[in-house]
């Protein structure tokens, strides 16, 4: 069972790794931090002691250093701890982080690299994927699944179902 944090008036759960003093039980290979906070009230509460971390507002607003983060917005923080995180009541957040990286990363649309080599690798192993079927392949797909998404930039190829299934136009949230 994952558990459960209270920090000032917001409650939530621990998703992974270690934060106000508890330990997730998800096993992950380096130090991280996954955190799910809603205020009851409006409350201020100090960021979980992680090196490196970020805030992303739900829903609500919160406020850090005079400056409103509005729901749908993420904030890198400083690496000084603690931070007070002011929210409002009902504000939901995620706090995610950890550990820093062991070197720089490269990102290219979903891929993220040590080295440009390796992304350039990446996106043709997706190409072969998807020219393969995902059979066979480097990348392959859970039993039953047939949505994938090309590269940015790459054409559609006509007739093929590359739009995740839980896509419904008449769904209602």
């Amino acid at each position: 069972m994952l558990p459960r944090i209270r920090s000032g008036d917001a409650e939530g759960t621990l998703i992974s790794g270690a934060a106000y003093g508890q330990r997730s039980p998800v096993k992950f290979p380096a130090g991280i931090c996954q955190l799910t906070l809603t205020a009851n009230a409006d409350t201020t509460i100090d960021t979980p002691d992680v090196p490196e971390l970020c805030l992303y507002v739900v829903s609500g607003e919160a406020e850090i250093g005079g400056k409103t983060i509005a729901g749908g917005v993420m904030a890198i923080l400083s690496p000084q701890r603690p931070i007070k995180v002011a929210l409002k009541a009902g504000t939901r957040i995620m706090f995610a982080g950890g550990d820093p990286l062991d070197g720089p990363r490269h990102l290219d649309w979903n891929f993220v690299a040590s080295s440009k080599e390796k992304l350039t690798k990446a996106s043709a192993d997706w190409r072969s994927s998807i020219a393969a079927g995902f059979n066979g392949s480097h990348f392959t797909q859970p039993p039953g699944e047939t949505a994938w998404i090309p590269l940015p930039g790459d054409p559609q190829p006509a007739g093929v179902d590359h739009i995740p299934d839980d896509h419904d136009e008449d769904w209602e949230s």
